[in-house]
């Protein structure tokens, strides 16, 4: 499964993320396999542009992840068509469409 998401987001990198080596069991979970680019652009390609940029925002190393208060005044939550009022946004999103056993290759 760490594979999977390794390959949707990419790898953490210690550039990008001080202290990555000395996580708690970051030797169990490393991945194997070096230099996956990222492919969440391609899983989501028929997403909003600007939800895919929010996501990857999101889903950033902590060091250019944005906060959850930068997160609610991004474009998207001002872009056309709004899916419903914003007093309605959905908490948890639940996508049966999606699966992560199967990953286009790019």
């Amino acid at each position: 499964m760490k594979e999977l998401i390794f390959r949707a987001i990419g790898q953490p990198v210690k550039e990008e993320w001080p202290g990555l080596l000395n996580l708690p069991g970051w030797k169990n979970i490393a991945p194997k396999v070096k230099g996956w680019k990222p492919l969440l652009r391609n899983l989501f390609r028929h997403f909003n542009p600007l939800a895919l940029d929010l996501l990857e925002k999101l889903l950033a190393s902590p060091s250019r992840r944005i906060s959850a208060q930068e997160a609610l005044k991004h474009k998207f939550f001002e872009s056309e068509p709004v899916a419903c009022d914003p007093s309605e946004y959905a908490v948890g999103v639940y996508a049966p469409w999606f699966s992560f056993t199967h990953i286009p290759h790019q």
